[in-house]
């Protein structure tokens, strides 16, 4: 387990970000449980989060920042935006619409590692659950990384 996971590092924000950027995953403290994390755009380090936790199913949630950094890969129209604002950050996972954008090779591959598969532009719709973490050591974390973390 010890070749997947990094070694415990205290509340230090700036190396768990610097070594998530890296491509390393981290067993952190969410605010429910603990909890996998890696970079949402890193193929090699979700494989490994798949690895440890033997899914058959590799879709995951995502954490983001706030509304904006979730736009980049949902659609959200304005009462969606107003909802995501009420009960953000919090303890829920709101579901959207994935937004597929062919300007942007990073979100695709964001979403494509969500979904565990390749995107195509005339795939099915599909969805994102996202998360805006209270715990403001995730928090930091994914503003420190500036993406999504799965």
């Amino acid at each position: 387990m010890e070749d997947f996971i990094s070694k415990k590092i205290e509340n230090d924000t700036d190396t768990v970000a610097k070594r998530l950027l890296s491509g390393e995953v981290f067993l952190i403290q969410t605010d429910t449980v603990f909890g996998l994390i890696c970079c949402a755009d890193d193929e090699r380090a979700a494989r490994k989060i798949i690895d440890i936790k033997h899914r058959n199913h590799p879709a995951f949630g995502l954490f983001v920042s706030d509304a904006e950094m979730a736009k980049q890969y949902v659609e959200m129209d304005a009462r969606q935006e107003r909802c995501f604002n009420t009960v953000f950050p919090g303890y829920f996972t709101l579901i959207f619409k994935a937004k597929i954008s062919t300007y942007s090779n990073t979100t695709n591959r964001i979403i494509s590692q969500a979904f565990g598969t390749k995107l195509v532009e005339n795939e099915e719709v599909k969805t994102l659950g996202l998360r805006v973490p209270k715990s403001d050591f995730c928090i930091d974390i994914v503003k420190k990384v500036d993406k999504p973390l799965i």
